[in-house]
């Protein structure tokens, strides 16, 4: 391990020892997570390994600079630039909870040196046309899991692993629960866990949905990790569908739907979709889509929103 309070840290061995130390020793994080920190954190110092000048304490923004410049070099596609930037902020800001540095460089603006792009998302026509195209498929065991697992992500804006760790037990559907609720699992990405409350969409969809698993709700929850982007991709290639379709562009969709409705706040929805931040929220909400508005919002029950639960 370095030396934590080493006066001339260099930058390179900042990265490696927040990944070590944070990443790596909370343990909460998955072990794909851990990989991929720990090759961008290589990457970074295959970069600047003949630079020995650069140290975490000194650096200046004019040095940030100099870095973005260098991952455009190093690198052609833009969206590989930008990855690298968020985990030398997080360098930054835990080196100075250590207050191994007293101030930050200003990164904000190096992060976004480019306009951001629309977040994507389904709209309407292009769900159902998902939907209709799920239910014309021969009802084989695998198509119903997608149609199944699509319906609960698109209604409930689950992340994916939170609905793969969904027990029947966390749902409250009884006529005896006053407020229809989910008791959501804790995850890496939510520590620990909240209760969210049930629209009438996502209450008709799990009262119909069977039984793929006697103890957890997801259809996909004893499929390996990739199943269910392997049949969504399987999907789309064969109705050659024009339209994105991933795991997490439901998540998205749920995100931006109800951000078009008028009177639902971005606080609230962050509530809802266990983010830390507005500005996380933000990032999964199309605005242009939330300018337009969009149709669908006329049988959404957006009420689910403003109930309180224990």
């Amino acid at each position: 391990m370095f030396q934590i309070f080493k006066k001339k840290l260099l930058f390179i061995d900042a990265i490696d020892q927040f990944v070590e130390d944070k990443i790596v020793g909370e343990k909460v994080y998955s072990e794909k997570t851990i990989t991929n920190y720990r090759q961008k954190a290589r990457l970074l110092r295959h970069m600047y390994m003949n630079n020995k000048n650069i140290h975490l304490s000194e650096m200046k923004y004019r040095d940030l600079e100099s870095i973005k410049k260098n991952l455009q070099e190093q690198n052609s596609a833009q969206s590989i630039n930008l990855n690298y930037l968020p985990l030398i902020r997080s360098t930054f800001d835990y080196f100075k909870k250590c207050e191994v540095i007293k101030t930050v460089p200003e990164i904000e603006n190096v992060r976004n040196y480019e306009p951001r792009k629309l977040v994507t998302y389904l709209t309407t026509e292009e769900y159902f046309d998902l939907q209709n195209k799920l239910e014309s498929i021969d009802k084989c065991l695998r198509q119903s899991k997608a149609l199944w697992e699509v319906k609960i992500l698109i209604h409930t804006g689950l992340r994916p692993r939170e609905l793969k760790k969904l027990k029947w037990s966390d749902l409250h559907l009884s006529p005896y629960h006053k407020i229809k609720k989910i008791s959501v699992p804790h995850t890496s990405y939510n520590k620990l866990g909240r209760k969210i409350p049930l629209s009438r969409n996502a209450y008709d969809v799990f009262m119909a949905m069977p039984r793929f698993d006697k103890h957890f709700v997801s259809p996909y929850h004893n499929e390996k990790p990739d199943a269910f982007r392997h049949d969504l991709r399987n999907i789309v290639e064969k109705f050659n569908l024009t339209y994105k379709v991933t795991p997490t562009i439901f998540r998205r969709t749920f995100a931006t739907w109800l951000a078009s409705v008028g009177g639902v706040t971005v606080q609230a929805l962050k509530s809802y979709m266990g983010h830390e931040h507005i500005k996380t929220t933000m990032a999964y909400i199309n605005e242009e889509a939330v300018i337009k508005s969009c149709e669908y919002i006329g049988d959404l029950d957006i009420d689910f929103l403003n109930r309180k639960v224990a």
